[in-house]
């Protein structure tokens, strides 16, 4: 009994945020979980195969990167947005040996951006996913996007990628170690050339506190640190949109550290820059879950500790000496009906708060967040 505890634990823990995988930044989803069909309020797609074999496809929701571009003067600053409706898609084939033991995968996602014939942006993943140790302890995920604007956007480039690793430790007390390396590269080659790089490491360690095969108590700590390794000028952070911050560049609007709350990365007030800016977050969080035959609930309470910092730091051209310092809070909720050992009915809510305060400049933030989704096995 207490084996089986711990192996439904290891597939919990595995699968946090379960229907998020599907796509380039956790293909290695398509290693061990389950052929099934998964249809949700922002993606739907499959994962078949054999047990050596597999395929997994998805559709992806889009949204825009970029949210202010002035197409008249080929400048950062006006409202003008993407308009087009594009998904975005993701293919993936993966192998794994009968002892499952090693798995290896190859995949590729396209995003694409555009408003008309004026201006578009498309993003290009080639991802890459190796497993090792038995049932797949160790998975490492190696995706890398390349993306490039054409039209009035043909003078900007965004090269970015995220190595990912897990290892689920053969331990009663600790569950899972996960470990992530962000790193990203904008180019803008235009009048005035403009060049900027940022990096980023995410540590987090899983625990087992106690619980049985309904119910368990899992408490995890996330440890995070982003900073902007080469600075551009302080008014492209404020005109250039979701694709660019001093310590977070990204070629890809999916991306895994704002999708759940796991890394609620700290807002930075109007008019605050600095050189070489870092973000530092330490996040501990209790995972409580609970399960019948028919339902189960996995419940998330969120508080992260979040520091901004840097050299020269200033508001609105006012020099100041001490940190922004904030705190987030929130809960995030996942809800799992199952009407037959086939089908599952998916309800997810993530809502988040903060506050700040910074030489009187104080801002206070509430985020709400939601999805649904049904998933069919096969």
């Amino acid at each position: 009994m207490k084996k089986l505890f711990l192996s439904l634990m290891f597939l919990i823990v595995s699968n946090i945020y379960l229907f998020g995988y599907n796509d380039a930044t956790s293909f290695f989803t398509a290693l061990y979980y389950p052929q099934a069909a998964y249809f949700m309020t922002d993606r739907i797609g499959v994962l078949v195969g054999t047990n050596g074999f597999r395929f997994m496809g998805t559709i992806l929701s889009t949204y825009p990167l970029l949210k202010t571009y002035n197409t008249k003067t080929n400048e950062f600053g006006n409202l003008y947005k993407f308009t087009s409706a594009i998904p975005s898609a993701f293919v993936g084939f993966a192998y794994t040996n009968n002892d499952k033991w090693f798995g290896v995968g190859g995949g590729y996602e396209l995003d694409h951006y555009e408003n008309g014939k004026e201006y578009g942006y498309m993003a290009h993943t080639p991802v890459i996913t190796l497993s090792f140790l038995e049932n797949h302890a160790l998975k490492f995920n190696f995706p890398v996007s390349i993306g490039y604007g054409y039209g009035a956007l043909k003078d900007l480039k965004v090269y970015s990628t995220l190595i990912h690793a897990r290892y689920n430790v053969p331990s009663e007390i600790v569950q899972q170690i996960r470990f992530y390396v962000f790193y990203g590269h904008l180019d803008i080659n235009g009048a005035e050339k403009v060049s900027a790089d940022s990096l980023g490491f995410n540590f987090g360690i899983y625990f087992h506190a106690f619980g049985d095969e309904k119910f368990s108590f899992d408490p995890y700590l996330r440890v995070g640190y982003y900073t902007s390794i080469k600075d551009a000028k302080a008014s492209i952070y404020n005109e250039l949109g979701g694709l660019l911050s001093p310590y977070d560049i990204t070629a890809t609007a999916h991306d895994p550290k704002e999708t759940d709350g796991s890394d609620f990365m700290s807002s930075m007030p109007s008019g605050f820059y600095a050189e070489k800016m870092y973000s530092f977050s330490i996040s501990p969080r209790l995972g409580l879950w609970a399960e019948s035959d028919f339902i189960a609930v996995y419940g998330e309470p969120i508080f992260s500790y979040n520091i901004i910092g840097g050299k020269n730091m200033r508001i609105n051209g006012e020099s100041f000496k001490t940190p922004l310092m904030q705190i987030s809070y929130g809960l995030y909720v996942e809800l799992y009906i199952k009407p037959t050992k086939e089908l599952t009915l998916y309800l997810e809510a993530d809502m988040r708060g903060n506050s700040q305060s910074v030489l009187g400049y104080n801002s206070h933030g509430f985020y709400f967040d939601s999805c649904t989704g049904l998933e069919w096995f096969f």
